[in-house]
């Protein structure tokens, strides 16, 4: 392999690999996807054991022995697809290149730049692993039948993958079937028979295991088909899946590898095997859909090797600059985003919740479930809160909710149980969301100090919550640098509306006693409560936030964090329990630390 050919096969893959990784952030979970990692969590025995009586157990254990080494985490479990992926693309290189030299580069950039195989790199399911199996088949059967004499090195490892393949997923025999009907239309017929015999036999007997557990699957499946729209309804539908968004770009690739095909009249036989694996293949699964049930994306993704690699075989018939043409094209397809139906896949937005509930929960925080909460399932509930709260999260019931502070309520408001709601609001604020309707979830958050202390005109002080300048709240002792900024949110009630509108001084003080940095006005309450005092009503709090950005340079020291309330009209303090001789209430101290 030359140096340039090098270079173009590496450039390509991590152009493919960019593309793959760079969608996994924004992915959530569907019920699926969750269900395969919650399977793993328990023996090989139990995979096994707990495997779907329609599925097959080796790509769980796979995933379970990956999540061994990478964790729970959704991004590194998805990272095992991506890796699967760019596997097949270099399988599809090895493959083209057999069916014409130099189609390879191209076979594997169509392989992997097609909307479904971009989805599949960010899934994690076993159709991951049996689409990559699917071109690594076909490279091995083409090596089988190019040998002079027959080998049974090469028969043994062909047989390997086909089995690997059938223990992935049922569907994958298909691909064989197409590998058979390729091999009829390029090589002699009694060498067809006589290299595919030794492994079919062998193939047989060492999947009968499967077949006998899975016997039952067949009257099922048949029982459970539905009815398909006409032929040429379902065949787009079918490829548009497969192509997502650059439909007009596939469509102009595949014109151009029929004319070339048609002008050039090279490598016909293997043109026309992978033509009618890619797309004819599909007319006869449509016919037999009353009796597979498998004409649907997710168990006809085979013919996407076979559409690759016709494009690929087609199209390296054209001069370079055709090849170049074709080559920005199908880059182009390749970072056009997946249509909404793959990337939200019927995903509940579980990741996406808990990626930002991990950034909000605050120790000693508890979760609370609606009784009508059916965003997400309880197993999908599990593993969410395994993965991102690996040191737990509290779920209790709203009738265990007495003396926490901070209570994560999930609710559809659609069918939330209105008295857990009102056992979640007792004495306690409303705070931050994420959410739509149907999945809320939302922090109701009380005081610091329930009882609190009250002022002479009724106003009654519940405490203050320091945070820093991001929102996040500071552990005591307050340790900060000069310069830095940070805020004080404090929490109010009355026992009775006070008569007139009153202030709020809050103050860091010099070490002498006098306001280094003085804040006075009227409460500056938030969630659109009234700054006049006057109209604050009793049963519920008020909260206010005030920033402080402390000077710099300042000298290291404790620099005390006080309040009063008082009277605008004539600065007159009021009095309350716990106040000084200055009538300020202590609040706690500022430890700054300076050079």
């Amino acid at each position: 392999m030359k140096p340039r050919q090098v270079f173009y096969i590496t450039a390509i893959l991590m152009l493919i690999a960019a593309v793959y990784a760079g969608r996994l952030r924004g992915l959530d979970m569907n019920p699926d996807e969750t269900w395969s990692i919650w399977q793993t969590f328990g023996t090989p025995e139990q995979i096994v054991a707990w495997t779907p009586y329609d599925w097959t157990p080796l790509y769980f254990l796979t995933l379970g022995a990956w999540k061994g080494f990478v964790g729970i985490h959704p991004i590194p479990l998805r990272w095992l697809s991506v890796l699967l992926a760019l596997m097949g693309a270099a399988f599809a290189y090895r493959a083209g290149e057999r069916v014409r030299r130099g189609a390879g580069v191209l076979s594997m950039l169509m392989y992997g730049s097609l909307a479904y195989t971009v989805f599949l790199s960010g899934y994690v399911r076993p159709y991951a692993l049996a689409h990559s199996l699917i071109p690594l088949g076909f490279w091995l059967t083409l090596r089988y039948f190019d040998a002079a004499q027959w080998s049974w090195r090469r028969a043994a490892v062909l047989v390997l993958v086909l089995v690997i393949g059938f223990y992935t997923t049922l569907v994958t025999p298909i691909a064989a079937v197409c590998y058979a009907g390729y091999t009829l239309v390029v090589y002699p017929f009694r060498r067809v028979i006589a290299r595919w015999f030794p492994v079919g036999i062998a193939f047989m007997v060492l999947s009968l295991p499967i077949v006998v557990s899975r016997l039952t699957l067949v009257q099922t499946r048949v029982q459970a088909i539905g009815e398909l729209p006409p032929l040429g309804d379902a065949l787009v539908n079918l490829l548009a899946e497969y192509i997502g968004n650059a439909g007009i770009v596939w469509m102009g690739v595949l014109i151009a590898a029929g004319i070339a095909a048609l002008i050039y009249r090279r490598n016909i036989a293997k043109l026309i095997g992978l033509l009618g694996w890619g797309f004819a293949s599909l007319l006869i699964l449509y016919a037999l859909n009353p009796v597979l049930g498998f004409f649907q994306p997710s168990y006809a993704f085979w013919s996407i090797t076979g559409m690759a690699l016709f494009g690929g075989a087609a199209l390296s018939l054209l001069p370079r600059i055709g090849q170049t043409v074709i080559v920005i094209a199908v880059i182009g397809a390749l970072i056009t985003p997946l249509p909404p139906r793959l990337t939200r896949n019927y995903a509940p937005p579980g990741v996406t919740t808990f990626t930002w509930l991990r950034e909000q929960v605050r120790a000693g925080d508890a979760l609370v479930l609606d009784p009508g909460f059916d965003c997400l399932m309880t197993y999908e509930l599990d593993y969410h809160i395994r993965a991102f709260f690996p040191e737990g999260l509290p779920v209790v019931s709203a009738n265990r909710i007495d003396g926490v502070r901070r209570v994560w309520y999930a609710a559809n408001v659609n069918t939330q149980d209105a008295s857990v709601l009102a056992q979640v609001e007792a004495n306690r604020v409303a705070g931050v969301f994420i959410g739509p309707p149907t999945c809320l979830w939302r922090v109701y958050e009380a005081p610091p100090n329930p009882l609190g202390m009250a002022f002479e005109n009724g106003m009654r002080f519940h405490g203050v919550d320091v945070l820093d300048a991001e929102g996040d709240p500071l552990g005591y002792p307050y340790a900060m640098r000069e310069g830095e900024t940070f805020r004080a949110r404090l929490w109010w009630s009355v026992d009775a509306p006070p008569p007139n509108d009153y202030s709020v001084g809050v103050y860091i003080l010099n070490l002498d006693g006098s306001a280094l940095i003085p804040t006075d006005s009227a409460p500056q309450v938030t969630g659109g409560g009234p700054r006049e005092t006057s109209r604050w009503q009793t049963g519920r709090f008020y909260v206010e936030e005030r920033s402080f950005t402390l000077p710099n340079p300042l000298a290291s020291g404790d620099y005390p964090l006080a309040l009063t309330v008082y009277q605008w009209w004539d600065q007159t303090r009021l009095a309350a329990d716990g106040v000084d001789e200055n009538l300020l209430l202590r609040l706690g101290e500022i430890s700054v630390k300076s050079w």
